[in-house]
């Protein structure tokens, strides 16, 4: 009786937020409309985030069939950002918004922009609820290369609606999510989401439907204390699909990972990370399209292995090695492939680097550059983030965590 009183409350508090949410958003147009601020009301305080990242390579590529090395010059990663954030009556409770924009993979309509988040949140000390556009819950941690696409066949669990031309069908989606923080680093979330849909029921695109269901929980350590606890962050999630086929309803997925520290040090540190995504899929599914091949049962795993070192506190070098396996449980096929890369310092938010991967020959049908047999790419990368009326902490400030609530 205890634990059904205890869910009533989490799933009473889940509700009030998204309520809070729509409130606050509803209310204002509301007044916009009906009647003109008054000048001696008080201006509400608004802390705004405004930032940019920019991700640009010269690539060289060797692809299997005996074409000719090709050059590009990638700017896809490439994002910018602005949030929004309001204190609410209630004492540390606060919503907000967040809008972003990204150039998609190389692999999409080159020069396209496309909205990567664009969704309402509340937060309190033990809840946070968003609602919009955002990024999935397809993995537990990113993996240290140069664009959280470059595995993405083996990092990300897979969309079963996606064709194949591009890598944001796996990654941004339209989602509402809960997540329940029974303490500062553990934490619980249940979501539900429309996942882009081309291939099955394409008329899911015009009404947004549900197609997937899922929940997360896990551990994960402040970014303050990372580098000098053992435990970065552990997880485990499911998804379920909806895919209303004739001959299948269902589909689903599991994945776990784990990320430590094997030299917890300040200056000279090691870490390793860990992930495993198995897709239940459609177990009789022979890969015969592009699509086959994220609706097929498979099972992936994908390893990293990195060294970083910081002067007087500050990022200076880092070096990573990545290994990532697939397997198509029916059809036996194998795919894997091998990333190594190293990053230098400019500046605290510029770096440089060079990147080289290897993937293994295609047997199955194309997509996301299946065919290129390895590539190098010489990068530029640059972080720029500002913000006004400074108002709010994050959630996972050393500050945040040990006072044990949100400013």
């Amino acid at each position: 009786m205890g634990r059904i009183l205890r869910l009533s409350r989490w799933t009473s508090k889940a509700f009030a937020g998204a309520l809070v949410v729509g409130g606050v958003a509803f209310s204002h147009s509301a007044r916009a409309q009906e009647e003109p601020p008054d000048p001696a009301a008080p201006t509400p305080a608004v802390q705004l985030d405004v930032g940019l990242r920019a991700v640009t390579s010269v690539n060289g590529t060797t692809s299997y069939g005996g074409s000719k090395p090709l050059g590009r010059i990638d700017f896809s990663d490439t994002y910018a950002y602005a949030r929004g954030r309001t204190p609410l009556f209630s004492p540390n409770d606060r919503a907000g918004a967040l809008l972003a924009i990204t150039f998609p993979d190389e692999y999409y309509e080159p020069g396209t922009l496309l909205v990567a988040e664009a969704n309402a949140f509340y937060e309190s000390k033990w809840l946070t609820v968003r609602v919009g556009r955002g990024r999935n819950r397809s993995l537990i941690f990113p993996l240290p290369t140069l664009r959280d696409d470059d595995l993405i066949r083996w990092s990300d669990v897979q969309n079963p609606f996606s064709s194949g031309k591009s890598t944001a069908d796996h990654q941004f989606v339209n989602t509402a999510d809960v997540t329940i923080w029974p303490t500062p680093r553990l934490f619980a979330d249940v979501h539900v989401e429309n996942l882009p849909n081309f291939i099955l029921r394409p008329d899911a695109l015009g009404a947004f439907a549900i197609n997937s269901y899922g929940t997360t929980v896990g551990y994960r350590q402040i970014p303050a204390l990372a580098r000098t606890s053992i435990v970065r962050k552990i997880g485990m999630g499911v998804n379920v699909y909806r895919l209303d086929l004739p001959s299948q309803d269902f589909g689903f997925d599991a994945l776990a990972g784990a990320w430590m520290n094997l030299v917890p040090d300040p200056v000279h540190g090691v870490d390793w990370r860990l992930q495993a995504i198995y897709n239940r899929g459609t177990p009789s599914l022979i890969l015969q399209t592009v699509n086959d091949t994220f609706r097929a049962e498979q099972a992936s795993i994908v390893s990293s292995l990195g060294y970083s070192y910081r002067r007087e506190m500050l990022p200076t070098f880092r070096a990573n090695l990545v290994g990532a396996y697939k397997r198509y449980v029916r059809d036996g096929i194998d795919q894997y492939s091998i990333v190594a890369n190293g990053f230098y310092a400019l500046g605290a938010t510029t770096e440089i680097g060079v990147q080289y991967q290897f993937r293994s020959r295609p047997r199955i049908p194309e997509s996301f550059g299946d065919s290129v047999a390895s590539s190098i790419k010489l990068a530029f990368v640059i972080a720029l983030d500002t913000t006004t009326n400074r108002i709010f902490d994050e959630r996972d400030s050393l500050l945040n965590t040990e006072s044990g609530y949100l400013p």
